[in-house]
């Protein structure tokens, strides 16, 4: 301590004359509202400005000369020698050396200072100068706290500058490859996940920090090793700061990588986005082990296990934009065009091709798509954005058809009629507007309105129907093409609910103090006379109802126990029979098609919390497919 204290008395008193000189240019500053045409721009503030400014510039130019000079040039110029001559180490000439240029710099500036603030304490102003509105006080401390870095910046560079090495081609490739691998990485992950600013931020702050830590470092090592060697000295320098800068990047990027090598199972939860007609595919997603809100999403084949990784764009609500075909056979999502939350782009996969992979199509939004909706065929996408409507055709991008609703309703829900026509649903003032897009005239050709009784509507399967649960307890059926009441369910002291099946029937449920009982109706709400009727005791009532094929339904039954808390089970119902069994607990969810009017299959999936598994209908025979994780929020399809 001795040895660098002494040093840098040395070094302070051979700068005495810069240290005279500040407040003499803090002087010339004040000054400033003399200066012609100056008159109305406010003398105090332009005087405190312009001190700051000359304060501001006076240590940026001291902390550069010095930072360069203080030890490059004595190297350089063989002085060096006489500091090692004496009884001095390494540590203590680098320490006294450096550690006079940053308080030369912050000096400049405090002296520089003074007459200001001599000159506002005399007005009365109080200070004022440090309240400037033009250069703020965290800038100011922030300025003041980047003289040491820029010293150490200015030291390096006027080491491996003036030494001539051919270690300099090392140092070029060094900082080459040091920025190439921390921007791929942050751009790897800036592709793949959304990153929050705060976070960006903290990271910026721990890479300066780094390479503060790699310069201080490499400057000592410099000095120390070095002695009075110019290229024994330069080769410590790169060595070093090339090693520490280096294996930080390194650390950073195995990190990332980690964070990016994941799979389904690794999420902290499952948020499902849809899952395929057939159930082959599962379009999910939820938050990662990664930076603060970092989240994955993949399409998962439940058969082989394989996965995919996927950047299905999250829209308002934690909508996911992702539609299968009605075959099974085709997917469509929106991604964002590179980084994340810009140009979203529609993506296409052909689910039933071995190894197939996604391919960017040519359809590219101005924002991000509310909704999409695939043709029968998978040949046409319909994209919702805001209140217009646009069709594409998948193969080439060519844009078919768009219609803007403004006048007609807010949140459209296309559903395709075919290939050629698209029926919309529109929503406002308690009134849904049915309207249908010909395709291939660009034209609306039918327009139809009803009440909308809110609560949960069910479609049809052929899009000619709707069944509007109100929350009064009733059910109406209305023919889309028209606008026609066909049918309305009530019943007095009881609560109706009813949703449309795959095959076309309406499944209708009558919940009052007797209990819940299930019975089918054709699509106009008309009793089917050989329809069985399933019952349940009070207290229980069916909550999902699902046709797993032509013979057999699958609901839950949700019961409500003396401690209030609600339970489960599933049930299949057996029309042909008319017997209803039992096939899971509570703690089985379901994993169900994005749409009631997907059939579910023989061998419909669930998870138990742990494992992804299938329920054989026919034997109850179950069938692990692989691990699984607890997950949030499943589509629950109208009732």
């Amino acid at each position: 301590m001795r040895g660098a204290a002494a040093v840098l008395r040395h070094e302070l008193a051979q700068r005495r004359l810069l240290l005279l000189a500040s407040p003499l240019l803090g002087l010339l500053a004040l000054a400033a509202p003399l200066l012609p045409g100056t008159a109305d721009a406010g003398g105090a503030d332009l005087r405190d400005t312009a001190v700051l400014f000359v304060a501001l510039a006076l240590s940026g130019l001291t902390a550069l000369l010095l930072g360069s000079s203080v030890i490059g040039a004595d190297l350089a110029a063989r002085r060096l020698a006489f500091f090692f001559s004496r009884p001095l180490s390494g540590a203590a000439i680098w320490a006294g050396k450096l550690g006079a240029a940053v308080i030369c710099a912050w000096s400049a500036a405090l002296l520089a200072l003074l007459p200001g603030l001599l000159v506002d304490v005399a007005a009365g102003a109080g200070g004022s100068l440090l309240y400037n509105a033009l250069v703020p006080r965290p800038l100011l401390a922030l300025w003041l706290g980047a003289l040491p870095l820029l010293v150490l910046v200015t030291h390096f560079g006027g080491v491996i500058l003036r030494t001539r090495s051919k270690w300099l081609a090392l140092d070029l490739a060094g900082a080459v490859t040091t920025a190439a691998v921390a921007l791929v990485t942050f751009r790897r992950l800036q592709y793949w996940a959304w990153l929050d600013p705060g976070w960006v931020a903290r990271l910026a702050a721990a890479g300066l920090g780094l390479a503060s830590i790699g310069l201080l470092a490499a400057s000592a090592a410099q000095v120390i090793a070095g002695r009075t060697d110019p290229v024994r000295g330069h080769r410590s320098l790169s060595l070093t700061f090339a090693g520490i800068s280096l294996a930080g990047v390194l650390a950073f990027a195995a990190v990332a990588v980690r964070w990016l090598a994941i799979g389904p199972q690794n999420l902290d939860r499952w948020s499902f986005a849809a899952v395929s007609p057939g159930q082959a595919w599962v379009a999910l997603s939820g938050p990662a082990p990664g930076p603060p809100e970092y989240a994955a999403s993949f399409l998962l084949h439940v058969g082989s296990g394989r996965s995919l990784r996927t950047r299905f764009a999250r829209g308002t609500d934690d909508v996911f934009p992702v539609a299968f075909s009605a075959d099974g056979r085709r997917a469509v999502w929106a991604e964002y065009d590179g980084a994340q939350e810009s140009s979203p782009v529609v993506l296409l996969m052909d689910l039933d091709r071995p190894a197939a992979e996604p391919v960017r199509t040519a359809i590219l939004e101005r924002e991000l798509p509310g909704r999409l909706a695939i043709s029968p065929h998978g040949d046409r996408v319909a994209a919702v954005e805001g209140k217009r409507v646009s069709v594409y055709e998948l193969a080439g991008g060519r844009l078919l058809a768009t219609h803007s609703f403004e006048d007609l309703g807010e949140w459209p829900e296309p559903v395709f009629m075919g290939e050629d026509r698209l029926r919309i649903l529109l929503s406002r003032w308690n009134v849904v507007t049915v309207a249908d897009l010909d395709i291939p005239s660009r034209k609306l050709v039918a327009v139809a309105t009803f009440p909308d009784l809110g609560w949960r509507r069910s479609l049809s399967p052929d899009a000619s129907r709707i069944a509007i649960n109100s929350p009064a307890g009733a059910v109406a059926v209305f023919d889309l093409a028209g606008g026609r009441q066909l049918a309305r369910l009530s019943q007095q002291g009881a609560r109706v609910r009813a949703n449309y099946l795959a095959d076309g029937r309406l499944a209708r449920q009558v919940v009052g103090p007797d209990g819940a009982e299930l019975v089918l109706l054709d699509g106009d709400g008309r009793r089917l006379p050989d329809s069985p009727r399933f019952r349940l005791p009070p207290g229980a009532a069916f909550g999902w109802i699902f046709q797993a094929d032509a013979d057999r339904l699958l609901a839950r039954e949700d019961l409500e126990s003396r401690e209030g808390d609600l339970q489960a089970g599933w049930k299949l119902l057996d029309l042909r029979r008319g017997r209803m069994l039992s096939i899971g607990p509570r703690s089985l969810q379901a994993l169900m098609p994005p749409s009631p009017l997907t059939p579910a299959g023989k061998a419909p999936l669930f998870t138990d919390g742990t494992h992804l598994l299938r329920i054989d209908l026919e034997t109850g025979k179950r069938q692990l497919l692989g691990p699984a994780r607890p997950f949030h929020s499943v589509y629950r399809p109208p009732m």
